[in-house]
């Protein structure tokens, strides 16, 4: 029972990253959280998203703004190590509530159409990127800033996914071994990501095919619909 609600979760979260472009580790964390250790669970997210990296990534680099991912993945590199700290130190329960929590309120504020007003300078790109960062470190997914922050200009979806894919790649590459010197990675939990790779990269596939028959509007309504359904199932468990 434990493998098959990963593999749905990991079919589930493939499926909407390669449609949308995020929302993957959004899935995960909390979903894996139902029948997995909450630190097991975000180093499981973890992994899963760099199997996927060079999948999505090398059409994604030619799209991206680098003039603000760049300084966004500078800032989320420093602060990625105070955010495993903070995983390495909270209780359990306390981990698997905030991440429902986080994914939830997240979901709830894009569904209410808030958008970041602010101008999109430099200084907010280095406040977003270290705010992702700690999220990444902590709970596995570093993308609500981000998304929050990116949604709020015109610029279309096309580049927005480009630069979502890019920071996240970034982020997670540098998480892994930092994960691994904290001792999170463990030679188990690497094997039960590994049966869950080929799900996740099919998936991920179907997801990014389907991207190109969408309509905006079609791919941020279901991202968000599963956000809000396993933020709940996570909180009330």
């Amino acid at each position: 029972m434990t493998f098959l609600i990963q593999t749905l979760v990991a079919l589930t979260a493939g499926l909407v990253r390669g449609f949308s472009g995020f929302g993957a580790a959004l899935v995960m964390a909390p979903g894996f959280t139902l029948v997995t250790d909450p630190r097991d669970a975000v180093a499981m997210t973890i992994l899963l998203n760099v199997s996927t990296s060079a999948q999505l990534l090398l059409p994604a680099l030619r799209a991206t703004r680098w003039r603000d991912v760049g300084p966004m993945s500078a800032a989320a590199v420093l602060a990625i190590p105070f955010g495993a700290w903070i995983l390495v130190t909270l209780d359990g329960t306390v981990i698997r509530r905030a991440i429902g929590a986080l994914v939830l309120g997240f979901s709830v504020v894009l569904l209410a159409g808030w958008r970041y007003r602010g101008a999109r300078t430099q200084p907010a790109n280095l406040l977003v990127g270290g705010l992702g960062g700690l999220l990444t470190g902590a709970t596995g997914f570093g993308g609500p800033p981000l998304i929050l922050y990116f949604l709020a200009g015109d610029r279309p979806m096309a580049e927005n996914r480009a630069g979502f894919i890019s920071f996240f790649a970034i982020t997670q590459l540098v998480t892994v071994p930092l994960f691994v010197w904290q001792g999170l990675v463990t030679w188990a939990l690497i094997w039960s990501t590994a049966l869950l790779v080929p799900i996740y990269l099919i998936a991920t596939h179907v997801g990014a095919k389907l991207f190109t028959h969408a309509s905006e509007r079609v791919v941020r309504l279901i991202a968000l619909g599963f956000l809000v359904l396993i933020g709940v199932v996570t909180l009330v468990r």
